[in-house]
């Protein structure tokens, strides 16, 4: 009976919060605004927004909506971190068009959450990357670095092309990371689990653990030091 109640009031709470927030019905015209950003190199965003990366020269943000959303999006820089999402509190009814365009000089650290979704239009070259998604996001882009991180939760996907020399990578929750097109030259540690895939070429030593119906293609000549494998997962040399 205290295990009734106590749900029903989480679910009280929870609408409670939901209908707090201010509910935005989008205006039919899209407008530009552009936005003088600069001294980032790294991107965090939420809320399900769409963000396209153009490396070059120029730092600058440029952001494509409904006339009357324009204040509700947020975009600031805090220590090297230029932040995208909306205002709290807010809800935008359907017939949105929100799309955000960002010109860097670089990139090396990318943070999704809330079905957000960043594609980087032309590659990009570091010493090291990190891509952290969770929420049903994606990433996609070309990335050449010396040492990357990834790290892929809740049905979210990672779509990377490029090279590195060592790499560690962990999927769960059904999350994607590949393709073949991603190079891996010295080192691959990798970990998948609930229903996760990657595919993925190596050329270097490989420490592996899938479980949970996961699935691990790779193509190279990559060596397997240590293998787990647990719960009708797989690894395949394609």
């Amino acid at each position: 009976m205290r295990a009734t109640y106590f749900f029903g009031a989480v679910l009280s709470i929870a609408f409670v919060f939901t209908s707090c927030k201010k509910a935005i019905k989008p205006s039919d015209d899209i407008t530009t605004e552009t936005r003088q950003l600069s001294g980032y190199t790294k991107l965090d965003v939420s809320d399900a927004m769409e963000v396209e990366v153009t490396f070059g020269q120029q730092e600058e943000v440029i952001v494509e909506a409904n006339s009357n959303l324009h204040q509700y999006i947020l975009t600031d820089v805090v220590n090297g971190v230029l932040k995208i999402r909306l205002k709290n509190n807010i809800r935008i009814k359907s017939g949105s068009e929100i799309k955000i365009y960002v010109s860097a000089t670089t990139i090396d650290q990318v943070l999704l959450d809330d079905a957000s979704r960043v594609e980087f239009i032309n590659d990009v070259t570091t010493s090291n990357f990190e891509i952290d998604i969770d929420g049903a996001s994606r990433f996609q882009g070309g990335i050449y670095t010396g040492d990357i991180k990834v790290n892929a939760e809740g049905a979210s996907n990672v779509e990377i092309w490029g090279t590195t020399d060592s790499t560690e990578m962990k999927a769960s929750g059904a999350s994607n990371i590949g393709d073949f097109a991603f190079l891996i030259n010295n080192y691959l540690e990798i970990d998948l689990s609930g229903a996760s895939k990657a595919e993925l070429t190596c050329d270097g030593v490989m420490d592996i653990e899938v479980s949970g119906v996961s699935r691990f293609n790779y193509k190279g000549n990559g060596v397997i030091n240590e293998l787990d494998i647990s719960g009708a997962s797989s690894v395949n040399k394609q």
